[in-house]
């Protein structure tokens, strides 16, 4: 879905999508509004279905960074949780942790915004009930179906209130702390 959201704003404008992740040179600006996408997910992880972010690789680099703006939403998305019931128990694990991390990330940002933090909470509570029910029986469909829901509203609050560790991460990357 991360690349679908990137490639939508590269066909949609120019250069290439590293051009608009944060750095502090500034990510180039999305003049024009990017082609639509439908985000339908095939895990209960990232939440990018609902949210602004763009997580890219550059392997030149060797660093991983999002883009970050308004354009970036997907004009619909599509969770059904069946589509997550043919998971192994590895991939159920970690991107059930991934949605985990994030809700418990937005939720101990010290930004405040009380909708993002009530969404972390039930996003928590989903997760810490339904993943290992999920991870031991893949085609527990109320499993898969709460695990989508709380990866889907953890999506929503990181788009809210952020992350602390990406945050931090941008805040050491501005101060050139990191070379």
């Amino acid at each position: 879905m991360d690349a679908a959201k990137a490639i939508a704003i590269v066909s949609s404008n120019e250069g290439f999508a590293w051009e608009y992740v944060f750095y502090p040179e500034g990510p180039k600006s999305i003049p024009y509004y990017t082609r639509p996408v439908i985000a339908i997910p095939t895990t209960a992880g990232t939440g990018s279905e609902v949210n602004k972010y763009s997580v890219i690789s550059n392997p030149n680099r060797k660093e991983k960074l999002a883009i970050a703006h308004s354009l970036n939403y997907p004009k619909v998305a599509i969770v059904d949780p069946e589509l997550t019931m043919s998971m192994d128990k590895n991939l159920t694990a970690t991107t059930g942790m991934d949605a985990f991390y994030h809700a418990l990330e937005s939720y101990t940002n010290r930004l405040n915004n009380r909708i993002a933090e009530d969404l972390d909470v039930v996003a928590l509570k989903l997760i810490l009930k339904w993943l290992e029910i999920a991870y031991e029986d893949g085609t527990n469909k109320e499993a898969r179906e709460n695990m989508s829901y709380g990866a889907m509203l953890a999506g929503i609050a990181i788009d809210q209130k952020g992350l602390v560790l990406s945050t931090l991460w941008s805040i050491l990357y501005l101060v050139d702390i990191r070379k």
